[in-house]
């Protein structure tokens, strides 16, 4: 899943102003690298000559995206 389409996913589940947003949400390893590769690429910005990355980090160590943390699903064994 894209960023793209994890938002939309948000906005159509859990846009609801009557529901709460979860503070943790569980996506695969393709989905994590695509929000990270998003925020690399969208939120990075120049500092004399290096780029710089805001990142959030929740109390999991999962990267914040629209305010919930996602986690990483772990691999069946």
């Amino acid at each position: 899943m894209t960023a793209e389409q994890l938002r939309q996913f948000f906005n159509d589940t859990l846009g609801n102003y009557n529901k709460s947003w979860p503070e943790t949400y569980e996506v695969d390893a393709e989905t994590y690298s695509n929000i990270c590769q998003f925020i690399f690429t969208s939120k990075s910005f120049r500092h004399g000559t290096q780029h710089v990355v805001q990142l959030s980090l929740g109390k999991n160590n999962g990267v914040m995206y629209k305010g919930v943390e996602l986690l990483l699903k772990k691999e069946k064994e």
